[in-house]
Order: C-alpha cells, then sequence, then structure tokens
C-alpha cells in the first residue's frame, strides 16, 4: 500500500493534519505485513519492530498517539486480513 503508514497517519492525525475519519480510513485499508512471531525473550521482542505491521499502531498508541477505540478499529481491521476466507 502506498501513502503514509498507520504510525506516520498517527503522527498527521495527532498534530490536526488530517481528520479522525482519514485516520480511520487508512487504518482499516492498510495491508498489514506480518510481524515477527514473538518467541524471543520481553527484551528481544521489544528490538524487532516490523515497519508496515500492525507494531507500527501498537506504538502510535503507546506514544499517545492514537485512543484505545482508534486501536480497536486498528485491530479489527487487523483480524479480518487474517481471517480465512
Amino acid at each position: 500500500m502506498t501513502g503514509p503508514g498507520p504510525y506516520e497517519a498517527a503522527e498527521s492525525y495527532r498534530c490536526g493534519a488530517i481528520s479522525r475519519e482519514e485516520l480511520v480510513q487508512i487504518l482499516t485499508t492498510w495491508r498489514y505485513v506480518p510481524g515477527e512471531q514473538r518467541t524471543a525473550g520481553l527484551h528481544d521482542d521489544l528490538l524487532n519492530f516490523v515497519p508496515g505491521s500492525f507494531d507500527e499502531v501498537a506504538a502510535a498508541f503507546d506514544g499517545e498517539l492514537i485512543d484505545g477505540e482508534l486501536y480497536d478499529i486498528a485491530h479489527e481491521a487487523l483480524r479480518s486480513q487474517n481471517a480465512p476466507p
């Protein structure tokens, strides 16, 4: 997918450059790439940020760029992408 990734879009939303509706559109249509499998210890996992994955949404939430509702919307979009046909 072209355009800003989820984290960059969240930054744009936070500074008022895009609306909440525009951010929802980006978060729900973004084709999330697979993240790393969390088989290592917590310390190692924190080092394995995967650009384009749901890690971007988690980082935006942790950085208080998005609220819990936006996180849940993005998470549901990810679940829909990964659902069997």
